[in-house]
């Protein structure tokens, strides 16, 4: 307990003693293209690699081996590819199909796992949203990164123009598992409390377009969230660890 409260305030001085310039959200872009991008050539984590929470094991399965999720196209560019997904059955069936770099665990005991290495980038796309704690993630996730090496965090935006639009229609705005949300300002702080400082703020939309339906619908708002950007349905946020980044902060990058 004594320990927890002098990490706690060790991280409060952090927050004092280096104040974050003002937050902008700098452009709207594919969640999916930016990831791959900045994973290209590099190792990575891929916390909750597996995904699709509310669909059945085989639809899970099929999509790992059809090549249409995003863990199947990170495989592709990565240098190195380490996956880590809690649903054991589904870790079980793909290790026996050709996903080996997959391992059954939980985000909250990081540590039981011998990785032997840090990773360049660590990617947690779409996962806090679905953690009762996830800045115990966060701590284990630290122990995994180096000074140079990137976390990246997606989850939706709860100032998201989609959001609101399902909300006014008396639609569910959120997944039917998901049981936190976060905008910019509040995922800015969870960061910092365990340990890392963002580096950049975009909004974005999840996966490229499947049916002529989505096609439509983000032919019409993808131009208008360009102009728009904080409205974007998901955050897209890159950080590092915070002493890696504390003694240089950007008064430009988020300058309103």
């Amino acid at each position: 307990m004594l320990e927890s409260l002098q990490g706690f305030r060790s991280n409060l001085r952090g927050l004092v003693a280096y104040p974050q310039p003002p937050m902008k959200i700098q452009g709207y872009t594919s969640r999916w293209d930016f990831m791959l991008r900045r994973c290209m050539g590099k190792s990575v984590l891929h916390l909750g690699c597996v995904g699709m929470t509310e669909e059945p094991l085989d639809v899970k399965v099929a999509a790992m081996c059809d090549g249409t999720s995003f863990h199947s196209r990170l495989r592709a560019v990565a240098r190195q590819t380490i996956g880590v997904d809690y649903d054991c059955a589904a870790v079980m069936q793909l290790n026996g199909l050709g996903f080996p770099e997959i391992i059954g665990g939980n985000v909250y005991t990081l540590s039981d796992i011998n990785f032997g290495q840090t990773f360049e980038v660590i990617l947690a796309g779409d996962l806090i949203e679905h953690l009762s704690e996830p800045g115990r993630m966060l701590d284990q996730v630290a122990g995994l990164a180096s000074e140079t090496s990137e976390l990246i965090v997606s989850t939706p935006n709860s100032f998201g123009l989609p959001h609101f639009i399902r909300y006014a229609r008396g639609r569910p705005v959120d997944g039917n598992d998901h049981v936190l949300s976060f905008h910019l300002f509040t995922l800015r702080n969870l960061l910092l409390r365990h340990g890392f400082r963002m580096k950049e703020a975009y909004s974005c939309y999840d996966r490229p377009p499947r049916t002529w339906n989505e096609r439509l619908r983000f032919a019409v708002g993808i131009p208008i969230l360009r102009l728009f950007p904080s409205f974007g349905g998901t955050l897209l946020i890159v950080a590092a660890r915070a002493s890696a980044h504390a003694a240089e902060v950007d008064a430009h990058r988020y300058e309103r």
